[in-house]
C-alpha cells in the first residue's frame, strides 16, 4: 500500500470520528453513541397499602340456634360488579362446611346460591344457626379473594325460619359531602401535577367490587413513578358496608434539574475533555411530561440536543421527540492545515408501549418479594442529515456520502424487558433498524450502505448482590447484525467508558459487533467514625475491577481491528445525589496502533465529574 493512501487512509479514520452518532451527547439506541440500557436500581421493599379497615367487611347478625330454616332468598343489594377472584384463588375450608369455586366462576349471587345448595341448605338438619355461619365463612372468602369491603349480609326477615341475604360490591365512596372518593393531597405542591394524573394510575380505586390485590398493585406502581418522590396512603372504612375511602398524599419529584458534567469521554482527534450543561424540566404542557436539553463543549466541537417525552392518550403509552446538532473541526495538529470538518442533525419521533407492568410484591413467604417486570414495545422513526468539508470545500468521508452530504431516514421497532428484584436486575433492550431512504456514495470504490439497510441490536445490562455488605456482580453485553455496510450514524462502536474502558471514545467503528463486560463492585468506605455532615456522606466509595472486550468486523473491506480488551479497576465517589465523580483506569492488553495527537484515555485513564447545583439548595 502507497504511503499516499495509507496517509488518506487514516484520514478518513480520523474523519469518521465526526460522524454522527458518534457526536452526539445524549444516549441512542443505536450508532456509536449506544450502550446498553440504563440499569435500574434496586427495588425497595416497602410495605405497601395499609391493612384493610376492620369495618369494611359485611357483619352479620346473631340468631339463637335451633331455628329451622325454611327459605333463603339471595340478591345483590346497590351497584353492580364484576367479582372475579385472582387467578389461583381457593375458598377457605372450615370443619362441618365446604366451599366450592370453579375456573373464572364470579363471586355473585349464583356462586352464594350454589354454596347453601353444596352444604345441604335449607334442609331438614340444617337451622339459620347453620346458615349464618355458612354466610360467615362466605365473607371470609369474599376477604380472602381480595375484595375487602365485599360480602354478605342479612337484612331481616318477613316470617320466622327465612333469610334475606343481599350481596354487596364494595368500592370507594367520599368520607365527607363534597369529597372525592379518591382524595389526593400534595406535600409541597403539586409542581404541575394534576389530580387527574394519579387517578388515571390508580384505576383500581374505582372498580366495583373493590379489590385490595388490584388496590395494592396500583399503589406500588404509582410509588415507582419517576414523576413522584413519595407516595402515602390511608385506606379508610366507610360508615356503612361497603364503603371505604381512600387518601393518598404525594410528595413531587423536583420540576427543575440541572446537571453540569466534565469528562474525557471524546476522542482527542475532536478534543478528549468534554463539558456539558443539561437541563430538564417536568411537567410542560402536560403532566408526567419532561423536556430536557443539553449543550455540549470540547476544544473542536458544540453539539446541543433536545428531548420531549409525555403520556400520549394513555398512562402506559409515551411519545418520545428528539433533535440533535453537532459542529465539529478536527484539531489535530497535523491535519489543522486540512481543515476537516463535519455538521449533523438528526430528528426523531416515536411511540412506545408498556405492555406488562408490574410492581414488587410480596409472596406470602418471609423474606421473599416476586420481582417487577416491565414489557415496553414502540416504534421510532429517525432521519439524519450531515455534511463534511476538506479544506471548506465539500468532501465525502463516510459511506453514503454525496459531495459531502449524507443522509437517510430509518424506522425502528423497539423493545424492552425490565426485572428487578431486591437482589437482582436486569434490563434487556432489542432495536431492529430498517432503512427507507438514503443517498448512496459518488466516488468510485467507496462502499455505499443500501438504502433499504436492515440491523439488529440487542443490549443486556444485569446487576447481582452478592452479599449483605454489599459486594456486586454487574455484567454488560451488546451486539449487532447488519447485511450490508452501514451509515456512520448506525455503525457499531467499541472503545470507551461505556464498552471497552482503557481505549479512546469510538476507537473502533464496524457494520457488526459484539463488547462484553464483568465488573466486581463493593462499597468501600476510608473514614473511621462518622463521616456524614450538611447532608453529605463523605466516605460514600464504591471500587471495583472489571474485564471489557469486543470483536468487530465490517461487512466488507476495509476491516479495522477485529479484536480490543482490557481489564481495570475503578473508583467512584458519590456522597450525594447533588455531585459524584469516578475515576477509571483501564489496561488496554491488545494494542491499537493510533495516529494524531494522543490524551490520558489512550494510556487508559477516564474521569467523569457530575454537579446538580439545585440538588444542593433541596
Amino acid at each position: 500500500m502507497s504511503a499516499r493512501r495509507s496517509r488518506l487512509l487514516r484520514v478518513t479514520a480520523l474523519a469518521l470520528t465526526l460522524s454522527p452518532a458518534a457526536l452526539a451527547s445524549a444516549q441512542e439506541r443505536t450508532g456509536p453513541r449506544a450502550s446498553p440500557p440504563p440499569l435500574p436500581a434496586y427495588p425497595q421493599a416497602s410495605p405497601g397499602l395499609p391493612s384493610e379497615p376492620q369495618r369494611t367487611a359485611p357483619e352479620t347478625p346473631p340468631a339463637g340456634p335451633g331455628v329451622p330454616l325454611r327459605e333463603i332468598r339471595v340478591a345483590v343489594e346497590g351497584p353492580a360488579g364484576d367479582p372475579r377472584p385472582p387467578s389461583g384463588w381457593r375458598p377457605p375450608e372450615a370443619q362441618g362446611f365446604r366451599l366450592d369455586h370453579r375456573p373464572d366462576e364470579r363471586l355473585d349471587e349464583a356462586w352464594v346460591r350454589r354454596q347453601f345448595e353444596l352444604n345441604g341448605l335449607p334442609g331438614p338438619s340444617g337451622g339459620v344457626a347453620q346458615a349464618l355461619a355458612l354466610v360467615q365463612l362466605i365473607n371470609r372468602a369474599y376477604l380472602g379473594a381480595g375484595f375487602i369491603n365485599s360480602g354478605v349480609v342479612v337484612r331481616p326477615a318477613a316470617r320466622p325460619g327465612e333469610l334475606e341475604l343481599r350481596v354487596l360490591y364494595g368500592g370507594l365512596s367520599a368520607s365527607a359531602p363534597g369529597a372525592a372518593p379518591l382524595e389526593v393531597t400534595w406535600a409541597g405542591g403539586a409542581k404541575g401535577l394534576t389530580e387527574r394524573y394519579v387517578r388515571e394510575r390508580m384505576p383500581a380505586a374505582f372498580q366495583r367490587p373493590l379489590s385490595a390485590f388490584d388496590l395494592e398493585r396500583d399503589f406500588r406502581l404509582l410509588a415507582e413513578d419517576p414523576a413522584l418522590r413519595t407516595v402515602n396512603a390511608e385506606l379508610r372504612p366507610g360508615s356503612r358496608p361497603g364503603e371505604a375511602s381512600l387518601g393518598v398524599r404525594l410528595v413531587p419529584q423536583d420540576r427543575y434539574d440541572l446537571y453540569v458534567t466534565a469528562a474525557n469521554n471524546r476522542s482527542p482527534t475532536v478534543g478528549g475533555e468534554r463539558l456539558a450543561v443539561a437541563g430538564s424540566v417536568r411537567n410542560v404542557l402536560v403532566a408526567g411530561s419532561v423536556l430536557s436539553a443539553e449543550a455540549g463543549w470540547t476544544e473542536g466541537v458544540e453539539d446541543i440536543s433536545l428531548n420531549y417525552s409525555t403520556p400520549f392518550l394513555s398512562p402506559r403509552t409515551t411519545l418520545s421527540i428528539r433533535g440533535a446538532y453537532n459542529n465539529a473541526a478536527v484539531i489535530d495538529t497535523p491535519l489543522v492545515p486540512l481543515d476537516i470538518e463535519a455538521r449533523d442533525r438528526s430528528v426523531e419521533v416515536g411511540l412506545t408501549r408498556k405492555l406488562v407492568d408490574v410492581p414488587l410484591l410480596p409472596t406470602g413467604e418471609p423474606g421473599r418479594w416476586a420481582s417487577a417486570r416491565t414489557l415496553s414495545t414502540g416504534v421510532l422513526v429517525i432521519h439524519r442529515e450531515g455534511k463534511t468539508f476538506l479544506l471548506g470545500e465539500p468532501f465525502s468521508f463516510s459511506p453514503g456520502s454525496v459531495r459531502g452530504r449524507s443522509k437517510y431516514t430509518a424506522i425502528r421497532a423497539v423493545g424492552d424487558y425490565v426485572v428487578r428484584n431486591v437482589d437482582q436486575v436486569m434490563a434487556v433492550s432489542i432495536t431492529g433498524t430498517m432503512g427507507l431512504d438514503g443517498t448512496r456514495s459518488d466516488i468510485p470504490g467507496l462502499a455505499t450502505p443500501k438504502q433499504t439497510f436492515m440491523a439488529l441490536l440487542a443490549q443486556v445490562n444485569y446487576a447481582r448482590r452478592l452479599s449483605d455488605d454489599g459486594l456486586e456482580l454487574r455484567a454488560r453485553l451488546s451486539g449487532q447484525v447488519a447485511n450490508s455496510i452501514l451509515y456512520s450514524g448506525e455503525r457499531f462502536s467499541a472503545g470507551g467508558e461505556t464498552t471497552v474502558r482503557g481505549y479512546r471514545e469510538n476507537l473502533i467503528l464496524a457494520d457488526n459487533g459484539l463488547v462484553g463486560s464483568v465488573e466486581i463492585a463493593r462499597p468501600l468506605s476510608f473514614a473511621r467514625g462518622q463521616a456524614r455532615s450538611g447532608g453529605f456522606t463523605w466516605d460514600a466509595f464504591t471500587v471495583s475491577a472489571f474485564a471489557d472486550g469486543a470483536y468487530v468486523r465490517n461487512d466488507r473491506p476495509p476491516h479495522p481491528k477485529r479484536e480490543i480488551y482490557s481489564v481495570g479497576a475503578s473508583l467512584a465517589w458519590t456522597p450525594s445525589e447533588a455531585l459524584s465523580a469516578r475515576v477509571t483506569y483501564g489496561h488496554a492488553l491488545n494494542k491499537v496502533e493510533l495516529f494524531g495527537s494522543k490524551d490520558l484515555q489512550d494510556d487508559g485513564l477516564q474521569v467523569r465529574i457530575v454537579l446538580r447545583p439545585l440538588k444542593l439548595l433541596r
